[in-house]
């Protein structure tokens, strides 16, 4: 459906998620910052989509932060492999006596090139970065989703999707 701006809004969410563990909840995007790159994620329900939702029933299951794998953000014309932060919001402060209930959450959504393009001094050039992600829980991602960086200081370059690092410098490899 079309505003009358001509701004497209999603009448399509059913109100429950399926496959969830707290399918009743709606998290719609309520604020955000800036909003002349962003508007088409208010009143997006985060619940409605499979990736954004695992990582929001672990948060309100757990009362922990949690973070998304690899995303695809729709602000972002080209892919530019992105995840989301959610920090939960309580219902009050713990008094250790009564359990606190999640409430809501704060969302920090961030590009994994902005992340690594903080990692390694001005001075250190030709890193091979191979950002990976997965979740054996849900049958829908488990597959791996692994992209490769290249980074030059502060030049961080998307080199594409897949483990794309030259094989001779495996024995050089760490993983985190």
């Amino acid at each position: 459906a079309n505003s009358s701006s001509g701004a497209l809004i999603n009448i399509d969410d059913p109100g429950s998620s399926e496959g969830s563990r707290f399918p009743d909840t709606l998290v719609p995007v309520w604020q955000i910052y800036p909003t002349k790159d962003n508007w088409k994620a208010v009143l997006f329900n985060l619940h409605a989509e499979t990736k954004r939702q695992h990582a929001l029933d672990d948060m309100m299951e757990y009362k922990v932060p949690t973070i998304t794998s690899l995303l695809h953000l729709v602000q972002h014309e080209e892919i530019n492999p992105s995840s989301i932060l959610f920090f939960p919001v309580f219902d009050r402060f713990n008094d250790f006596i009564n359990p606190r209930e999640v409430v809501g959450s704060v969302s920090i959504v961030f590009t994994w090139e902005a992340i690594l393009r903080k990692v390694l001094p001005k001075y250190i050039e030709g890193i091979t970065v191979v950002l990976e992600s997965s979740d054996s829980t849900d049958p829908e991602l488990q597959r791996q989703q692994q992209w490769t960086y290249d980074i030059s200081g502060e030049e961080v370059t998307l080199l594409g999707e897949g483990d794309l690092h030259e094989q001779t410098f495996n024995a050089f490899e760490h993983r985190v």
